[in-house]
């Protein structure tokens, strides 16, 4: 009797008991999917972007219009990190100029609505539309004026003190030497040290050819203390990987 008892507790009309697998966590970044083959539920990494985002941190810039943010990446002129300068003294050789500039293709493009498949109903969602692609341009200036009564060739140290009249120029032409965007801006009273980003305020068609980008920044005063850093990068416009990562 006590054995009929126990099988009793271990059997449910007769059946053994049937157990339920836990459910995995839901991890970030992971879509569910279903499999054709069984019809069961299974997960992995959601792609979106996963080409176009690794191709971007090689050296090609992107926002996005209409949807999240993609990182940026940019040209510098002189390459390096933020402390890579090209310098010029004063006449009176009373200031130094150290100069960096940067530009930022800025890649915008609109979205489209991506159709779920019978392999993958839970997909749906919205990519980039690769026939939308084009470019949105940004320059970035940074310098740092040290003052001091040094010769040159001598160490200014952290001397950055007071303010200065800054001219920020720079100029985008095209391969035939058109005017294709421009900034420019003079102001006085600018910081010792600064560092700021300047949409041009025009779009960019892609694969429209290559580019001359051209730069300066002038401490302004007289004659003998002036100095002025200029220079030039190239930037293409080719979007051929990018439609290839996209599309």
């Amino acid at each position: 009797m006590a054995h009929s008892d126990h099988r009793a507790a271990v059997r449910v009309n007769g059946r053994p008991p049937q157990f339920r697998r836990a459910r995995a966590p839901r991890c970030p970044g992971m879509t569910p999917m279903t499999s054709p083959r069984t019809g069961t539920r299974t997960r992995r990494a959601a792609p979106l972007l996963a080409a176009g985002l690794a191709l971007l941190a090689a050296g090609t810039a992107a926002t996005a219009t209409a949807a999240a943010p993609l990182p940026d990446a940019y040209t510098q002129d002189p390459a390096g990190g933020d402390k890579a300068m090209r310098t010029a003294w004063t006449k009176d050789e009373h200031h130094r100029l150290e100069a960096q500039f940067r530009f930022h293709p800025g890649v915008v493009f609109q979205t489209r609505k991506r159709p779920a498949t019978q392999e993958a109903p839970d997909w749906g969602g919205t990519a980039p539309d690769p026939a939308t692609l084009a470019y949105e341009p940004k320059v970035e200036f940074a310098y740092d004026v040290y003052s001091g009564r040094l010769l040159r060739g001598s160490s200014l140290g952290d001397a950055k003190k007071g303010t200065h009249d800054v001219t920020l120029d720079a100029t985008v032409v095209s391969e035939r030497g058109a005017k294709v965007a421009e900034f420019h801006e003079a102001k006085a009273g600018r910081p010792a040290g600064f560092r700021a980003v300047y949409p041009l305020g025009r779009r960019v068609a892609c694969d429209s050819g290559a580019y001359t980008v051209r730069w300066s920044i002038t401490r302004n005063g007289p004659a003998d203390a002036t100095a002025t850093v200029r220079g030039t990068l190239r930037w293409d416009s080719d979007c051929a990987r990018l439609r290839k990562a996209f599309g």
